[in-house]
């Protein structure tokens, strides 16, 4: 089933609307994609991902499919991101990473388990993702994807989790952090108190997706 989600500490993603609430008419699901649905809300509501909810907001879900067949559940926030303030918080760029990744001999790059997940949402900001479905009006408890703000909210707690350790050798961009390094025990010294004040801020990592001590990227 995988871990909880929202373990991370100290920080809180926050929303705010600027409009009148915004709520879209359900629209009719296929018997196959009404049962797809319920299953992966069965699995969010058990790991702590969504809740019952009681509000005048409302996006609606769709289904897109995956290459593998499988169907990837989305929801429709347009109209909600039209209603909200947008958070300027700056996102790195990849080739201010990339200019100072050169003449590093070793690299190690963490991918985050259900990135935006593992972020909490401030209880008055949960409204704001509600979605309704057959079984009922919900919101998130974490950070959703399909809200304008998501990536911004996320990339704070993850510099507010790492600050600690910042250093020109690290680069933290959404779902992934990365290190570049001159030494084998220059990378593992980092990599030991990155890996503390993930463990201590309730962040988790999918370990097999990671890459540790390459000499390339």
């Amino acid at each position: 089933m995988g871990v909880p989600k929202g373990g991370a500490r100290e920080v809180r993603g926050a929303f705010r609307g600027k409009r009148q609430a915004y709520k879209a008419r359900f629209r009719h699901l296929e018997l196959e994609l009404r049962a797809e649905l319920e299953k992966q809300m069965e699995k969010q509501l058990k790991l702590g991902v969504i809740r019952p909810s009681k509000t005048e907001w409302a996006a609606t879900p769709h289904f897109v499919k995956k290459k593998t067949g499988e169907w990837r559940c989305v929801l429709d926030y347009r109209r909600v991101n039209q209603s909200m303030t947008t958070d300027s918080y700056p996102l790195p760029r990849i080739w201010d990473h990339l200019r100072t990744t050169a003449n590093h001999q070793h690299f190690t790059t963490l991918d985050m388990n259900s990135g935006f997940w593992n972020v909490p949402i401030a209880e008055e900001s949960k409204r704001l993702t509600a979605f309704i479905t057959p079984f009922g009006l919900f919101e998130f408890i974490v950070i959703p994807f399909g809200i304008k703000n998501s990536p911004a909210e996320f990339q704070r707690a993850m510099d507010i989790c790492l600050r600690r350790c910042w250093t020109t050798a690290l680069c933290v961009t959404l779902m992934i952090s990365s290190w570049k390094t001159d030494t084998v025990p220059e990378m593992m010294q980092r990599l030991e108190k990155v890996l503390r004040l993930r463990g201590e801020r309730g962040f988790y990592l999918r370990l097999d997706k990671s890459e540790w001590l390459k000499t390339e990227v």
